[in-house]
């Protein structure tokens, strides 16, 4: 896990500086010719490019790290021409990457080589976060029925190696929502289920509700295994529908 984590590591100082918009103009610049230069970005720049850089904005208010560290409307600007002078195929993480040490409040907090060669250890704040995942995924029943536990915090520990402090905890679990499935115990949960169904109502197609039920849980476990997306409930109806589907006939 901890060569997972190192790996990680260069993006996740990255994500540390929850950045965008370039101070752009040094505090010496005259206004005027700071808010033509605006003005020219906001015309140059697409209705879908300026949405993304209002969102961005309001992540950075409403973020207090960053808000602490960046100012929120030069970062969001600057976010902005870089996303218009880069193009639709830069990553977001490309476009904070590029703007790592701009619109900062505090020039002294910029992030320099050492701060990436320091980031190697993985901190105190970071474990006790995973450790808090951990207890959260074996105490919530939906959590510890769909996912392995220790691979769930593992990777949440991992992910927040690689985005940073700033990034949100939803950010991080989404980007591991395919792994880590809790095969084995999922599928014995569907054969019971389904044995239970089928007593009260045997299968027509004539099978015995063991070897039909064997059927389901064998392909409910593969539907299970490749599903990619949020396991929710509309997603498990889906995946019995098909698995009822498969063995009736």
């Amino acid at each position: 896990m901890r060569i997972l984590i190192l790996t990680s590591l260069f993006f996740s100082i990255f994500f540390f500086a929850p950045s965008i918009y370039a101070q752009g103009k040094s505090a010496d610049a005259p206004k005027a010719a700071q808010k033509t230069e605006e003005k020219d970005i906001f015309t140059n720049a697409s209705n879908k490019h300026i949405r993304e850089s209002q969102i961005f904005y309001e992540s950075c208010t409403e973020n207090k790290i960053m808000n602490e560290r960046k100012n929120c409307k030069c970062a969001a600007t600057k976010y902005l021409e870089t996303r218009v002078s880069l193009g639709n195929d830069a990553t977001r993480e490309e476009i904070i990457a590029a703007n790592i040490n701009t619109c900062l409040k505090d020039e002294d907090a910029a992030v320099t080589q050492n701060t990436i060669d320091d980031a190697n250890e993985v901190t105190d704040k970071q474990l006790d976060e995973a450790e808090i995942m951990l207890a959260e995924c074996k105490s919530t029943i939906k959590l510890s029925r769909y996912y392995d536990c220790e691979c769930y915090a593992a990777k949440f520990l991992a992910g927040r190696i690689s985005k940073g402090p700033l990034a949100s905890k939803e950010s991080i679990l989404i980007g591991f929502q395919d792994e880590c499935r809790n095969i084995v115990e999922t599928t014995g949960i569907e054969y019971s289920r389904c044995m239970s169904d089928t007593i009260a109502k045997p299968p027509r197609n004539g099978m015995s509700p063991k070897s039909y039920c064997e059927c389901y849980a064998r392909k409910w476990a593969d539907l299970f295994a490749s599903y990619k997306g949020r396991i929710n409930r509309h997603a498990k109806r889906n995946l019995r529908l098909k698995a009822r589907a498969v063995c009736k006939n």
